[in-house]
């Protein structure tokens, strides 16, 4: 599995560069993302991580809210009953929003001289994915909006690309993005047109090609690098779903990093602003280091973790629960790693290089538990006097390029939250796994 995750990792990168030649900046773009925290013992939450690709239970939240809403109105409890909050928690509506406007943006700029052009939102999903009805209620609101859609398991699709400006159709899935000769030559668009089993595709929304199991074969990933190269709205692109990894979060919550994109998006005058912000983010970061690494501050925190190691998580760089190493175990790499440090040639073995490049190192975020009643899949309902819950935050960006140098925004908003809640006892929380449960979260007034 290591060697997978590796290989996915490496090949990932890869496309990367080549996006990067496109300069996607100026490029429409949707991110659909989700921030998950937990708050530690002092009351102050800290992030567990960014999702930024396959985000769930967008789709779910909605129903969870009004069906605890309907429980406080069957139970008369007036005082904690707050319909205001139910109508605004509508993550699955915020997210069919920014698919209709990345559709729209593409209609305008892709449809122009092309007569029989009728694109449609592409949802891109695994064989058995447990989170197909989630995702089914951000179709039927698309749909509503006369926004047609379609499904596909990406694995067995037929996926094209096509030039229609001036060569009649041509497949072009066979071109290199580092030599754009054909197209050239052709004097065709700058990037061809997706279409996924004959169907023209506007945005392409990625629910699989987060893990290793969904690449098994050379198919899945040939077919993931054509997309990127089309012009279609990628949900999220290759850069966006890097940006997502534990890699960047640990990197990211270095002061020095952070300020290279806090602080010069400020102006002169709003300086205080610039701090204020950049210190609001700092705060909700857990301490998190790189544990490969030679710098001091990073083998003091190994060292805490060796000493103390039910303190500290050693999180996998990729989306997924049930990855994450806890106890000795963690205890153990950590030591070999440290050896390897030490050593006179700091030579790296296979076993502990693969670990100090897909692993980081995180305090554990600690919660104080609190009594809940929990509804099995059975139907069951468990009495536990000791869970806690982890709040996720829902959010919508859509820009269509740069206007003059300046992002080109479309939306930017806060799109709802839901709760996630686990036995305080549970290392993992994943719901589909069994060992979390939907939630969602009480505003008091």
């Amino acid at each position: 599995m290591k060697k997978k995750r590796k290989k996915l990792d490496s090949k990932l990168k890869n496309s990367n560069q080549l996006v990067l030649k496109r300069n996607p900046i100026d490029e429409p773009r949707l991110h659909l993302f989700r921030q998950d925290y937990l708050p530690n013992e002092n009351g102050e939450y800290k992030q567990v991580e960014i999702n930024t690709i396959a985000v769930a239970f967008s789709g779910f939240t909605r129903e969870l809210s009004l069906l605890h809403q309907d429980v406080l109105d069957l139970f008369k409890l007036d005082q904690y009953s707050n319909k205001n909050c139910t109508k605004m928690n509508n993550p699955g509506k915020s997210y069919a929003e920014g698919l209709r406007i990345a559709h729209d943006i593409y209609c305008i700029k892709q449809r122009q001289g092309r007569k029989h052009s009728s694109p449609r939102v592409c949802f891109l999903c695994f064989k058995g994915d447990l989170l197909d009805l989630d995702q089914r209620h951000i179709d039927a609101l698309l749909r509503a909006q006369d926004i047609m859609t379609f499904s596909v398991v990406l694995e067995t699709a037929k996926i094209e690309l096509r030039d229609e400006m001036q060569t009649g159709g041509m497949d072009l899935s066979n071109y290199d993005n580092e030599d754009n000769s054909v197209l050239e030559k052709k004097k065709s668009c700058k990037y061809p047109f997706l279409y996924v089993n004959g169907i023209e595709v506007s945005v392409a929304y990625f629910h699989t090609t987060y893990s290793p199991e969904h690449f098994q074969n050379a198919t899945y990933w040939r077919n993931r690098e054509l997309i990127e190269k089309s012009c279609a709205i990628k949900v999220p692109s290759i850069p966006t779903q890097l940006a997502g990894t534990k890699k960047i979060q640990q990197v990211l919550s270095k002061p020095e990093v952070l300020k290279r994109f806090i602080l010069p998006i400020t102006k002169v005058k709003e300086t205080n602003h610039g701090n204020l912000l950049f210190n609001r983010i700092m705060n909700v970061f857990a301490t998190q280091v790189d544990p490969y690494s030679s710098e001091e501050r990073c083998k003091a925190v190994v060292a805490a973790a060796i000493a103390n190691p039910n303190d500290w998580v050693l999180k996998p760089n990729r989306e997924g629960g049930g990855n994450n190493i806890y106890g000795r175990n963690l205890q153990n790499i950590l030591l070999k790693i440290s050896e390897d440090l030490s050593s006179q040639n700091q030579k790296v073995n296979s076993q502990t290089n693969q670990i100090g490049e897909h692993y980081i190192l995180m305090r554990k975020i600690k919660s104080i538990p609190f009594a809940a009643e929990l509804l099995t899949k059975n139907g069951e309902i468990k009495s536990c006097p000791q869970t806690i819950s982890e709040l996720g935050l829902f959010s919508v960006f859509c820009a269509d390029g740069r206007n003059e140098n300046e992002v080109n925004e479309l939306v930017n908003k806060v799109a709802g939250s839901f709760i996630r809640t686990k036995l305080a006892t549970s290392e993992e929380g994943g719901v589909c796994s069994g060992f979390g449960f939907l939630n969602t979260p009480f505003f008091g007034t």
